[in-house]
């Protein structure tokens, strides 16, 4: 019944990638359609997954692991109501930006109040999708002894459904429906996600307190058998110290956000020699 919860969170992942160009799409209205415009766009999104995905690392562990499958639906309700007044919050900012462009000579208030309207509009419904993730990871592994794995399903999933809600989006919904009812498509996959959510929920009960003592007799019998294999146990300690030192989290953090300055990079500048041909 886990791998049921891949379906919505595929939807979620289509969502976001829909929201995204959506709203590239509406911000380059105040911010143009150059190379700075989408770098200012897919900067905030990704900062607001980033500070989401940090925010809800920290919680998600604090919750029972049922909690934290209401938390997810919670989060992509906030995505929800936030997708569907965004149209307004983009309208909101032309007063603001007349009266930064003022009597039409720019100078640095204009483009800076521009850059930051923008950023504060992407980034806060960002947060609340990159959150989603550490709480849907918390729930599918639950007392799993691979989390990575079921991690790796879940992210799978996600990107699936983002390939296409970026396909979709670019090809057929905004040329077809125009950004109104893209938004709307979004907004009717995120629900589509959180209604998912709730049937997994009500047909997987959790008990957190056997969770518990199952974790803790597994713990129980790793002890006993580490005590149980005396001389035999070294080897294995001198194959754990060759190895690196697999302690520093933050050589790892590091690594990725290398990765990832680099792949976003390459987006921008692959997006930008496209468009030439």
């Amino acid at each position: 019944m886990r791998r049921v919860f891949l379906a919505p969170y595929a939807c979620s992942g289509f969502a976001g990638l829909v929201y995204e160009l959506a709203w590239t799409r509406l911000l380059t209205l105040y911010m143009g359609h150059g190379t700075a415009a989408a770098s200012t766009v897919v900067a905030a999104f990704m900062g607001g997954l980033a500070a989401g995905s940090a925010l809800g690392g920290w919680m998600a562990p604090r919750l029972p692991p049922h909690r934290t499958l209401y938390g997810y639906m919670a989060l992509e309700a906030i995505v929800v109501f936030v997708a569907l007044i965004f149209p307004l919050e983009s309208k909101a900012l032309m007063p603001l930006l007349a009266w930064a462009y003022r009597d039409g000579t720019t100078g640095f208030l204009f483009p800076a109040i521009r850059l930051l309207s923008c950023l504060v509009l992407a980034s806060l419904p960002a947060i609340a999708l990159g959150a989603t993730f550490p709480f849907a990871v918390r729930w599918f592994e639950g007392g799993n002894a691979r989390p990575g794995h079921g991690a790796g399903e879940l992210y799978a999933a996600n990107t699936v459904g983002a390939a296409i809600g970026a396909l979709g989006s670019g090809f057929v919904f905004l040329p077809r429906i125009g950004t109104s009812g893209t938004i709307f498509l979004g907004v009717l996959a995120s629900s589509l996600s959180v209604v998912g959510a709730l049937w997994v929920a009500r047909r997987v009960p959790w008990d957190d307190d056997a969770l518990v003592k199952t974790i803790g007799r597994q713990d129980s019998a790793k002890r006993v058998v580490a005590r149980g294999e005396g001389k035999a146990s070294r080897p294995r300690r001198r194959e754990r110290e060759a190895r690196p030192d697999l302690d520093k989290p933050w050589l790892a953090a590091m690594v990725l956000c290398v990765t990832g300055f680099s792949g976003l990079m390459y987006q921008i500048i692959w997006t930008r020699l496209l468009s030439l041909i």
